[in-house]
């Protein structure tokens, strides 16, 4: 979400106002792929020399694959009186894996002379879409360090765009403008509001490294408008199969050489591959012409040739530009906070020596507010106490700072003055550590409406039509979110409450099948204004809003014919907080057909990835997960991936640290940066972040049953807070719902080995699981391995099935044995073979077993003649690739598995081939997750919760490692 905006510059600025292709300027003693930047001491000072760099544009035809150069001139003019010759140093490519050398050096001399050029080729790297390249560049004067500086450039495919013209989807997608009846790139056209407009180049600042083309940031953030974009590529070879990868916002048509390929009048956020069209290539240039109409908010599309597969396609040239670019965003970031001081650091575009200003904020809700009113306004500054002034004193556009002198546990505004554009920057909220005794916690207070009587229009004549849900469904609904409620709160630390209050809509309304009911009809936004007041509440005093619609349908096949009414499910959707009333809303479909927990977790986390956006926060990561745009890491499915969120966002883990044992929490003050909801404190007298005794919270130290005035109340090395962290508390997932005694789900705080398995809390990897990760390698090296050498993984106990598992390896195979009285309905069983993450690499495999003979197959499933075994690859490793399902892969035929069946016993061995293409490279050391979920004959037992009993906490992997 949250990115630093960049424009165009141009060729030649001030070095005290800005250095061209965003000379992120440092002034500082540190070399080439030094982080320390202090100023040294020096004969020079800032402003005695200019530093002008351009830029050569030409535009190249190439491959997104090809190594190109740019070529800059860096022009040093001495402003001093004080002779000096230098070396400047250029780095390559920051985050780029490049073989050039470290650094090329070029030297001046500015003895004789007042100015000097030097001519420096940029070695670009290959990148797919549009890429930024930043580049270190030392410039020494004599023998010390006088300025280090980023120098910025971005590649881009070259295109054209022409708008705004008048008109959203709704009236414009099929009003003919003139681009459509012919390209003239010279000429000019009646625009929206009577403007005239032109083509140009789309600037290369909108062309986000996503593969985005923000229509918004290149044309002024219309409304109700329609833009035109224009782009060539030229096939080496003869019609060429290809497809193009669409998404947009809102509607789009796209023109290949002329002729219409798609046309789609749609209201949506764009996405990429939204729309998949084949089209084939014709040798030489392609034109392509794409139309996307806006109805309001963002703007803009994705747009890719891929293969028909979805991998990149080869022998494809386009024309491809350099452009110069500078931040406009300082990115504030807060890096440390304690009880009394706060760190932080933040970008400048030009060198400055900027203060640090800290005011003290009052405390309490803040007032949401909308529309053009800066949210920075939802918190106000308080007028009695003074600001405390931070005077920096290093020349640099990289800053850092650390006030002290704070107060514990209170809410202040930071800001720097100047930051961007010679101005103060945005105030950043946060609130210091609390004072000794007390922990604190950030409420979010929503509004949830219930419509208990919604009707599907083709079941308007049965029986009891206008009659509410059952009262049972609407308390399945709220117990469902409680367990939501428990989720964010202990994967948060304790550190994020969500306070829901219910108002239940019995009002009989109709509807046709729409995906979230009353939700985003109008009607829902009716509802709210309408009875907030009945009940005495005001729609500005809560953080978030959610609308769930129970929506009845008539079966009539149902209840041996006579009928039923049932409730259809359906997905989920959310806006965030720009507009009226300020803060975000979520809408789906409840009832015992759906998962109003699951919908909960899952959308809400949309409203707070907003909410701390709009907060000036880092990216509360998007929980579509996928590898490519880093949000995908080492988790599992749906629930697990929101822990791992929440995780990250207070520092139990890291992109270098991404699993158990978890970290201590470094980054926890970014929960309390949020603009919205209120901060509590409460008491907590042992410090160690879980609330005594606080029953209106979802889990205190009273409930856990630890001691309140101890960190680690059975001495055994996990903290009673890491305790209770070590599982999600996911009783119920999606589809999954954890099996065995829930009195053994969850740590023993008096118990220093919970799990009973020998190891002590603090030594175990996995303290809730009696389990040993260690996989013994078989006595045979190679071939099938024998039944004597599989050893015991994990004995499964539930009221409703029972089964035990075993493990072997050997140089061949990996093998899963299960064993039960009774055969299951079905299992699934994934393997994560570089044990990394279920949405990361091309190593997954989804495992399937039907004893009765009723195993998927076709499209990406493969299964046995019997079809009782089944198995698919997750490939997560193709870039835009969606569904990650892989179709196109094919199995080893040792792939395989054998049943045994007798009165007493069901067994099952699955034998896993080597593959280290696809992450099997069966070794010592190698780490691998699995997750097993049955279904037994008969169901789980569990007539109010829907899903496969899982041998492990639902979604979560548990990691085995290859031993000797």
């Amino acid at each position: 979400m949250r990115s630093s905006f960049e424009h165009s510059v141009s060729c030649h600025l001030e070095f005290l106002r800005a250095v061209i292709l965003s000379l992120a300027v440092v002034v500082g003693s540190g070399l080439l792929g030094e982080t320390d930047f202090a100023a040294a001491a020096s004969a020079f000072k800032p402003g005695d020399f200019e530093v002008c760099v351009a830029l050569d544009e030409p535009h190249v035809f190439a491959t997104s694959s090809e190594r190109l150069t740019a070529t800059a001139k860096i022009t040093i003019t001495r402003k001093t009186g004080t002779p000096a010759n230098g070396m400047i140093r250029i780095g390559r490519p920051m985050n780029q894996a490049e073989t050039q050398a470290d650094f090329q050096e070029f030297g001046f001399d500015l003895t004789k002379t007042d100015s000097a050029t030097v001519t420096a080729p940029l070695a670009v790297p290959p990148m797919e879409h549009n890429g930024r390249v930043v580049y270190p560049v030392n410039i020494v004067m004599g023998s010390e360090n006088y300025v280090t500086m980023d120098v910025r450039l971005a590649r881009t495919p070259v295109w054209h765009l022409i708008g705004p013209f008048e008109g959203g989807p709704n009236t414009a997608h099929n009003t003919v403008f003139p681009p459509e009846q012919g390209i003239d790139l010279a000429a000019a056209h009646p625009g929206k509001g009577g403007t005239s407009v032109r083509w140009q180049r789309f600037p290369a600042t909108a062309q986000q490294e996503n593969g985005f083309f923000n229509l918004d940031e290149a044309l002024g953030k219309p409304d109700e408008a329609t833009a035109y974009a224009l782009y060539e590529v030229v096939a080496m070879d003869d019609d060429m199969p290809a497809r193009l990868a669409l998404g947009s916002d809102d509607s789009i048509k796209v023109w290949h050489n002329g002729k219409l390929v798609h046309d789609k009048v749609v209201t949506r956020s764009a996405e990429p591959g939204q729309d998949l069209v084949n089209i084939t290539l014709t040798k030489g240039t392609n034109t392509f012409l794409v139309k996307v109409c806006d109805g309001g908010g963002d703007w803009g599309f994705f747009f890719d040739i891929q293969d028909r597969n979805g991998a990149p396609l080869e022998n494809l040239r386009q024309r491809i530009g350099f452009s110069q670019v500078t931040i406009t965003d300082p990115v504030l970031r807060l890096t440390e906070v304690t009880r009394t001081s706060a760190s932080l650091k933040w970008e400048s575009d030009v060198p400055n020596v900027p203060r640090v200003i800290v005011r003290k904020a009052l405390e309490g809700r803040a007032l949401p507010v909308w529309g053009d009113v800066p949210k920075s306004e939802m918190v106000k500054a308080d007028p009695d106490a003074a600001p405390i002034v931070v005077q920096t004193t290093d020349y640099t556009t990289r800053h850092t700072a650390t006030v002290t002198g704070l107060q514990p546990g209170t809410r202040y505004l930071v800001s720097v003055d100047p930051a961007c554009g010679g101005t103060e920057s945005e105030r950043l909220s946060f609130y210091t550590a609390p004072p000794e005794g007390l922990t604190q916690f950030l409420k979010l207070r929503l509004i949830c409406i219930i419509f208990s009587n919604v009707t599907r229009d083709d079941s308007l004549t049965a029986p009891g039509a206008r009659e509410p849900a059952p009262d049972s469904e609407i308390q399945k609904i709220k117990w469902e979110m409680r367990q939501t409620q428990l989720f964010y709160w202990v994967n948060s630390g304790m550190r994020l409450q969500l306070e829901v209050d219910y108002i239940v809509d019995d009002r009989f309304y109709e509807i046709d099948d729409a995906v979230y009911g009353i939700g985003y009809n109008g009607k829902d936004e009716a509802a709210l204004e309408e009875l907030l007041p009945r009940h005495g509440r005001r729609v500005s005093d809560y953080d978030g809003r959610i609308f769930i619609s129970i929506v009845k349908q008539w079966d009539p096949n149902a209840n041996s014919g006579a009928g039923a009414w049932h409730y259809p499910f359906g997905g989920g959707g959310t806006i965030g907080p720009e507009e009226y009333p300020g803060y975000g809303k979520s809408a789906w479909r409840g009832g015992s057909t759906s998962n109003s927990a699951w919908l909960f977790c899952h959308e809400f986390q949309h409203q707070l990835d907003a909410l701390y956006h709009w907060s000036m926060g880092p990216e509360h990561l998007f929980n579509h997960f996928q590898p490519w745009d880093d949000t995908a890491h080492r988790h599992g499915e749906h629930w697990d991936g929101n822990g791992w969120i929440f995780w990250e966002w207070a520092g139990y883990v890291t992109r270098d640290h991404q699993w158990y044992p978890l970290l201590e929490p470094k980054l926890g003050f970014r929960y309390f940066t949020c603009r919205w909801g209120k901060v509590i404190k409460t008491t907590d007298a042992d410090n160690d972040g879980i609330p005594d005794d606080a029953p209106d919270l979802p889990l205190d130290e009273k409930r856990f049953g630890s001691d309140p005035t101890t960190v680690d109340t059975d001495k055994d090395g996990l903290s009673d807070m890491m305790e209770v962290m070590a599982c999600r508390w996911l009783e119920f997932g999606l589809d999954e719902i954890w099996g065995g005694d829930r009195r053994t789900h969850y740590c023993n705080p008096h118990d220093p080995d919970s799990d009973k398995d020998g190891v002590r809390d603090g030594d175990d990897p996995y303290p809730v699981y009696p389990v040993n990760p260690l996989v013994k390698k078989a006595e045979n090296p190679s071939g099938p391995i024998p039944h004597t050498s599989f050893r015991p993984f994990v004995k499964f106990r539930d009221f409703a099935y029972e089964a035990d598992f075993r493990l072997a390896w050997n140089d061949d195979y990996f093998v899963i044995e299960m064993s039960a009285p009774t055969p299951p309905a079905n299992m699934r069983i994934y393997i994560d073979a570089n044990d990394n993450g279920w949405y990361v690499g091309g190593d997954n495999y989804d495992l399937r077993v039907h004893p009765k003979g009723d195993a998927p197959a076709g499209g990406e499933w493969h299964a046995n003649a019997k079809r009782t075994f089944a198995v698919a690859f997750h490939n997560c490793s193709v870039k835009g690739k969606w569904p990650f399902y892989d179709p196109d892969w094919q199995p080893d035929s040792a792939f395989d598995a054998f049943e045994t069946t007798t009165q007493a016993k069901y067994s099952i061995e699955i034998r896993i081939p080597k593959d280290p293409s696809r992450g099997l490279d069966l070794r010592e050391g190698k780490r691998i997750g699995i997750l097993i979920a049955i279904n037994p004959e008969g169901g789980n037992g569990r007539p109010n919760e829907h899903g496969a009993l899982t041998v492990f906490e639902p979604h979560t992997f548990f990691t085995v490692e290859l031993g000797n």
